[in-house]
């Protein structure tokens, strides 16, 4: 399992059981930070060639301000990201972390990028590796 370091997160491949990369995040996780592991992310997915991103936030706390989260998935959305990358995002358990997931959720959504929330880890990685018919926000 390919691993890659980034501040506040772990960033990994869940290859050869998953054609997914996995973020980790648990604790606090500032804009600069969910930057650093989205790039780790496009990184890892360029080099194992799958842009199917698993964001495990189960443990996340309270994040960057608003602001912050729209101006991550602008960076996103131009980014170069190719058509098939996807990212299905586990919902924190702390309530005010799950809004800034929703938030990102539907920031992203606006530009054009697929991104899902899930209440769960199996339910995110089926979507992610078994798709649904309808790929828009929501779950």
């Amino acid at each position: 399992m390919g691993q890659t370091g980034a501040v506040g997160s772990i960033v990994r491949s869940l290859l050869p059981e998953y054609p997914v990369v996995e973020m980790v995040v648990d604790g606090l996780l500032t804009a600069e930070e969910g930057g650093e592991a989205m790039a780790a992310g496009m990184a890892l997915s360029a080099e194992h060639g799958t842009w199917r991103t698993l964001a495990d936030f189960t443990h996340m706390r309270r994040t960057a301000p608003g602001s912050d989260i729209v101006a991550l998935a602008e960076a996103a959305a131009n980014a170069g990201l190719p058509p098939e990358w996807q990212e299905a995002v586990v919902l924190p358990v702390e309530p005010n972390a799950a809004v800034w997931a929703r938030l990102w959720e539907a920031a992203a959504v606006n530009r054009g990028l697929r991104v899902k929330c899930f209440h769960d880890r199996e339910s995110a990685l089926d979507w992610l590796v078994n798709g649904d018919s309808d790929p828009t926000v929501g779950g």
